[in-house]
């Protein structure tokens, strides 16, 4: 009897946490793999889910471009040297549902919001005025700087594969009104 009443107390404590453990998000970054080059090849973030992004910029290019799916909605990106380089840090966001350049900053800030991204695919470029290789940190939040969650980028149907699709669709609804006629 007393162990049914705990068994209990035990399942109605959980199902009341259940909430506050769906939205409890685990800081994971994901590493940088080699030099991610910049625009317009990025790296491909690959496993996940992440909550940031951890590397060290190289090469001749002075920036690192990340490419990524983000379920949408407001994105506050926080950048971060990690050592104690003092060099200007400039990020950008790109992404479909921009066409263009979703957000930028330069100097004199490591933040970035931008409020009303639509699901996509989007590239995020960090960059430095100067040629030393510092390493970086970044981290993604919501508006109440919660953790966000970022994922690998998702495969976009080619206009050709939505046009098939299309017209296989419209010969179908074609072919079954003409049944429906002749019956």
């Amino acid at each position: 009897m007393l162990t049914s009443t705990i068994r209990r107390c035990a399942v109605a404590a959980a199902l009341a946490c259940a909430p506050l453990l769906a939205n409890a998000v685990a800081l994971s970054y994901y590493q940088e793999v080699g030099d991610a080059g910049a625009m317009p090849t990025p790296q491909s973030v690959t496993g996940g889910p992440y909550s940031g992004i951890q590397g060290m910029l190289g090469g001749a290019d002075e920036a690192d471009a990340f490419l990524f799916y983000f379920a949408g909605g407001a994105i506050v990106i926080e950048a971060s040297w990690d050592d104690a380089t003092t060099d200007t840090l400039f990020l950008e966001l790109f992404g479909d549902a921009c066409m263009s350049s979703c957000g930028s900053l330069g100097s004199g800030s490591n933040s970035l919001t931008v409020t009303d991204l639509a699901a996509g695919n989007y590239v995020l470029e960090i960059a430095t005025g100067f040629a030393a290789d510092p390493p970086f940190t970044i981290e993604l939040f919501d508006l109440n700087q919660q953790p966000l969650i970022i994922l690998p980028p998702q495969a976009v149907p080619s206009p050709s594969t939505a046009a098939l699709l299309g017209a296989a669709l419209l010969a179908l609804g074609w072919a079954s009104r003409r049944r429906r006629a002749a019956d």
